[in-house]
């Protein structure tokens, strides 16, 4: 300021008031400050280029943050599909977002390998009574909640045929049911997943009063099979009797390996997640108000849902026995996101109304990951391989909550799902 009020005195024009009025310092402090503004949104899209492998976009406007949040919600391994199939956003189908590989090497693995086919198409199939094939009965279910070993499940039995798969499972002293996931195709077949849950009745009651319920069945989750072949497939369209179906057990071929590095490796991953959500901030709202199928309201306890945290990865091991307990914390970790995800839709304002879109889209693509997932680590009889997979999971999330972290700091707000 004072070389522009000598310049403007020796050409005899009249000095600026601003500048004459402004202290020598302040002039230094407002480049400062806007030096040090211009530094920090710098360093924030370096920080998101590194923590996710590519550059976000300017977050300028409807459209550019749209641009910004797809790339920063997108996980590293969906941004090199989408540079790989012409930057669209949708993930090709038939493929895992998760696939076989050791040290974070992941190539992709084709959905269809982990689904027998199509049970409308499918032909009956004979008991073999080869060495360790049993035939049981089967009860498909689309779950949500993938039932993972270890884990306990009550099922509210209402369907005919079950009720009288379970009066049959009574009389002659059984108490395992074989529970495989279903899905339906895009044209309406029906699938099972070849790697299923074993289920194992516990305990077994009348359904409640005044309920359609007959049966309220308690099991544990007591181990895998795999399914070779459907003995009456004809009757699931009908639904005039109850599925068999011919199986064997999992069982690990590496039994004897040495894994505890790599358990270690895994559970540090893990909290590493953990420290990452927890500088991203928590988005996730505990009490919600949701109704039932006849509309009754109620209140859910999103609190109540297990997840990874510092106290639960501490009473927990990565070994064979401990695993699917880290699993499962795993599986409720993305549930939150998912439920935080579709909160934060709900409170999205009509200004950010092109927002909800994404946010829905998110949640969906975020379920099928997990589920493609979990059915990898169910079907595989490695437990080397179910470490990778897992530990391949918890470095992309940690990755995604990093660069999440980054906008958390240096631009505030409410915290990211």
């Amino acid at each position: 300021s004072r070389c522009v009020r000598k310049r403007c005195v020796s050409a005899n024009l009249p000095s600026a008031p601003h500048l004459q009025a402004m202290p020598p310092s302040a002039g230094v402090a407002s480049v400062r400050r806007c030096a040090s503004i211009a530094a920090r949104l710098v360093s924030v899209f370096v920080l998101v280029g590194c923590a996710t492998g590519r550059w976000a976009p300017p977050c300028f406007g409807v459209r550019g943050r749209l641009s910004l949040l797809r790339r920063l919600r997108e996980s590293p391994a969906a941004a090199r599909r989408r540079d790989q199939h012409g930057g669209g956003w949708v993930r090709p189908r038939g493929t895992s977002l998760v696939g076989r590989g050791v040290g974070g090497h992941r190539e992709p693995v084709a959905a269809a390998d982990l689904w027998l086919p199509p049970l409308g198409g499918m032909e009956a199939a004979q008991a073999s009574g080869a060495e360790g094939r049993f035939v049981m009965p089967c009860f498909p279910l689309a779950l949500a909640h993938a039932a993972l070993p270890g884990s306990e499940r009550t099922l509210n039995i209402c369907e005919p045929r079950y009720v009288s798969m379970y009066r049959d499972m009574l009389n002659n002293g059984a108490s395992r049911v074989v529970m495989p996931r279903s899905r339906r195709t895009a044209g309406g077949h029906v699938q099972l997943s070849r790697v299923a849950a074993l289920f194992s009745l516990t305990d077994m009651g009348d359904g409640p009063p005044r309920s359609r319920h007959r049966y309220t069945c308690k099991h544990e989750v007591s181990g895998r099979v795999r399914i070779h072949g459907v003995l009456n497939p004809s009757v699931f369209s009908d639904a005039s009797a109850y599925l068999l179906v011919e199986c064997a057990a999992v069982s690990d071929t590496d039994a004897d390996a040495d894994c505890v590095a790599q358990e270690k490796a895994l559970l540090d991953d893990l909290l590493t997640v953990v420290s990452m959500r927890g500088r991203a901030g928590n988005p996730l709202r505990r009490w919600e108000l949701t109704h039932d199928a006849r509309g009754v309201p109620f209140v859910t306890d999103n609190d109540q849902i297990p997840h990874i945290s510092e106290e639960s990865l501490t009473r927990s091991s990565a070994d064979r026995d401990g695993f699917w307990r880290l699993a499962d914390l795993w599986q409720g970790h993305i549930e939150r996101r998912i439920v935080a995800l579709r909160q934060t839709k709900g409170r999205a304002s009509s200004e950010d109304a092109a927002l909800r879109p994404l946010l829905e889209d998110e949640a969906v693509t975020a379920g099928e990951d997990l589920a493609q997932l979990l059915d990898l680590l169910l079907a595989s009889d490695s437990h080397a391989e179910r470490l990778s997979l897992l530990q391949a999971a918890a470095d992309e999330e940690s990755r995604r909550l990093a660069a999440l972290a980054a906008m958390q700091v240096s631009l505030g707000g409410e915290p990211r799902a």
